[in-house]
């Protein structure tokens, strides 16, 4: 897999869509180590987990619906049809959904996800350019970079905004993106948040602290 199709389908999943009939989930455990109230939600198909404050949830889905959840969404450019190509793709990468609920002022799932993909030799420099270049390339406005040290090691977090339009209207989002090249692979935890919601932003960033590779 190419970096740049990694990054595409990061954008893809976190943009407003639900998620082949394989089955996304995963368990929840209490654990010492978060803070009061939270759970740890690990993978059942790959070595990762995340912490979630009490109003966030586990997500289970199947891979037929990450296929409608493509087709539905509006392609106002090249990039878009290669992201709504990926379906197959997307449900053998995909490893953890997790969502804080309805946003019922803007019709939208607030969620998370976190995909696993091999690197196949592709550095961090590397991903962090391709994501880039495929950030602007779907219309992205706002594009920020930065390097953050998380428990499981060195990221980029790219925040930034995008319109997308769905089935139920358009809605303006912010995405915060975090990208990981740790042991041969590719890990990217991925946030769709209501626009300008800075509660929120915090939020996610605190659970992406959380996150883990291995038991």
């Amino acid at each position: 897999m190419r970096p740049s199709s990694i990054c595409l389908l990061a954008l893809l999943i976190a943009s407003g869509c639900k998620p082949s009939d394989q089955v996304i989930t995963g368990h929840q455990t209490v654990s010492a180590e978060l803070p009061a109230g939270w759970t740890r939600l690990a993978s059942d198909t790959a070595p990762v987990s995340i912490g979630l404050p009490p109003d966030w949830h586990k997500k289970t889905a199947r891979g037929s619906e990450i296929k409608a959840g493509l087709s539905q969404i509006k392609s106002n450019n090249a990039a878009d049809d290669n992201l709504k190509s990926s379906g197959d793709e997307a449900t053998q990468t995909i490893k953890l959904f997790f969502d804080h609920g309805l946003n019922k002022s803007r019709n939208f799932d607030i969620n998370g996800n976190i995909v696993v993909a091999p690197s196949q030799g592709a550095s961090l420099d590397q991903v962090t350019k391709a994501n880039t270049d495929q950030i602007a390339a779907l219309g992205a406005k706002n594009i920020t970079a930065k390097s953050e040290t998380l428990t499981a090691g060195d990221s980029r977090v790219f925040a930034y905004s995008r319109n997308i339009d769905l089935p139920s209207g358009s809605v303006d989002l912010d995405f915060m993106s975090y990208f990981l090249v740790e042991s041969g692979n590719v890990y990217v935890i991925t946030f769709a948040l209501p626009a300008g919601d800075s509660t929120l932003k915090n939020e996610a960033d605190q659970m992406a602290q959380t996150f883990k590779i291995g038991g």
